[in-house]
């Protein structure tokens, strides 16, 4: 069934895995047919995106984010398919369904060459994406993304990234939450943004007195506004 399914894979096959490639044992029990038969066999069925639930699919995508962590190499010929997989997943209304597909996404863009459309649409929508639900898992997948941006796009797409992140700045200028979700991840990668820091300071400086001084601001976004007076200073 698939309950079963979800919990072989969330209590054995995972935990092996994840035990297995960070003792170093990269390839022991993964032959040259896995990752084929895991994309084309699992993921999908009779050429079609496999039907199950949502639980079933967060088990699978921990699967491909860990093999393609680990052995990259073997799924170069199958990136089209792992794209069109989590694109799938992106309408999901399982909040957590749709983070790991976004992380497994990154993860691709990371470890194959991507195109500028497709990174483009990814990072528009994890910049966007300030909601509670998930937010680890969307904060690894632009750990992932960003130092990926700064190395495959060109300066014209970057610019373009920069001024996406500048237009959200201005239409949600009165959300703390999408203001806090930008400036933390300008602040963990602030390398990839700095040729482009004269674009984002003044919206730093004015946003600082929403994000931290109100009596109720949460001390997250204390600390946060201390570094981001770091980072300009």
């Amino acid at each position: 069934s698939e309950e079963i399914k979800t919990l072989s894979i969330q209590l054995v096959v995972y935990p092996m895995l994840h035990a297995s490639y960070h003792a170093g044992a990269r390839s022991e029990f993964i032959d040259s047919t896995m990752p084929k038969s895991f994309v084309r066999d699992v993921l999908f069925h009779d050429g079609k995106i496999l039907l199950c639930g949502d639980r079933l699919k967060v088990e699978l995508l921990k699967m491909a984010n860990i093999l393609l962590e680990f052995i990259p190499e073997r799924f170069q010929e199958l990136g089209k398919d792992i794209v069109d997989f989590c694109m799938s997943l992106l309408k999901s209304e399982d909040a957590l369904c749709k983070s790991w597909a976004y992380l497994v996404l990154c993860r691709h863009v990371c470890t194959m060459k991507a195109s500028s459309k497709l990174i483009l649409q990814i990072y528009g929508a994890l910049i966007r994406s300030h909601q509670p639900e998930g937010k680890e898992i969307i904060r690894a997948a632009l750990d992932l993304l960003i130092p990926a941006m700064g190395k495959q796009l060109s300066k014209p797409d970057w610019r373009k990234a920069i001024e996406f992140t500048n237009r959200i700045m201005f239409e949600e200028v009165n959300s703390i939450p999408q203001l806090a979700h930008i400036w933390r991840t300008a602040v963990s990668h602030a390398d990839t943004y700095y040729d482009n820091r004269h674009q984002l300071v003044r919206y730093m400086i004015n946003s600082l007195t929403r994000l931290g001084l109100p009596p109720n601001s949460p001390s997250e976004n204390r600390l946060l506004s201390v570094s981001v007076v770091e980072l300009v200073i």
